[in-house]
């Protein structure tokens, strides 16, 4: 049984919450059910902070401020800011 809890939390984090990271960036596919809720997955990288929402409100899209998104990727910087980003699924 050893490490079966981190392969259920990195099961859960890749395959659930759809969140994995590719080289400098976090690629963002969630496969959650529909009638699960919104959530917010908090990503320590280096001295920053990415906070990212996922929601099925129609009125948002995915955004951040002053970072580089491309798709359903998120280039990861290390400048100490506090990133708040928001993908409506």
């Amino acid at each position: 049984y050893t490490g079966s809890a981190g392969w259920i939390y990195q099961g859960l984090i890749r395959w659930f919450l759809g969140i994995t990271k590719e080289s400098d960036y976090l690629i963002i596919e969630p496969a959650v059910p529909d009638n699960f809720g919104d959530y917010i997955v908090k990503y320590k990288h280096g001295s920053s902070l990415y906070e990212i929402r996922v929601t099925r409100n129609k009125d948002d899209n995915l955004h951040a401020d002053e970072i580089f998104i491309d798709g359903n990727r998120i280039q990861l910087v290390d400048y100490g800011k506090h990133n708040r980003i928001v993908l409506q699924i």
